[in-house]
């Protein structure tokens, strides 16, 4: 079982009543859509796939993790859009200093566990009975980055959805 903290999110949606009185109906219908579609542009780039990313390409997906945490809120001056703080616990591999959907946007580095087995160097998830006494390191491994959430937003842009969604709710307009 996977479980993932959304304490934040569950707060800042929470905080949307509070919004919603202050900020004008317009405003807010452009600031959800605006959300909606660049979410669903990152979660389209996240792609299935068992053979990892290359670099620079967007990450793919093996279990749908990433994938389904990604959520915009809105906020009375914009919205925010990115995925849930993922730490990478359960895995081998730990990220130095930041969590993992930073690590998969911008790069950085990873701390993996081996052992020597058979005068190889092993990826192991942790250091077992049978490891006992056999020489064990941590390798700290630099991940290139692979941007999703820039490459969405660009494409949002180049479309010139973002603007398009305030003509939309703009002043006399009706839409159902």
């Amino acid at each position: 079982m996977i479980k993932i903290k959304l304490d934040g999110i569950k707060k800042a949606i929470q905080g949307i009543e509070n919004i919603q009185g202050q900020m004008s109906k317009q405003k807010r219908r452009a600031f959800f859509r605006i959300g909606s579609y660049v979410r669903g542009v990152m979660r389209r780039l996240i792609r299935r796939g068992k053979k990892p990313s290359q670099p620079g390409q967007p990450p793919k997906s093996h279990t749908g993790l990433l994938r389904n945490s990604i959520f915009y809120i809105v906020h009375q001056d914009g919205v925010q859009i990115g995925p849930a703080l993922l730490r990478g616990t359960k895995g081998d591999a730990k990220p130095v200093g930041q969590n993992v959907p930073e690590l998969l946007e911008f790069g950085g580095e990873i701390k993996i566990k081996e052992v020597l087995r058979r005068g190889r160097w092993q990826r192991v998830k942790k250091y077992g009975i049978r490891d006992q006494g056999k020489p064990k390191r941590d390798r700290i491994v630099t991940i290139a980055p692979r941007s999703y959430a820039k490459r969405a937003l660009d494409i949002a842009r180049k479309k010139d959805t973002l603007t398009k969604f305030f003509k939309l709710v703009g002043p006399g307009r009706v839409n159902a």
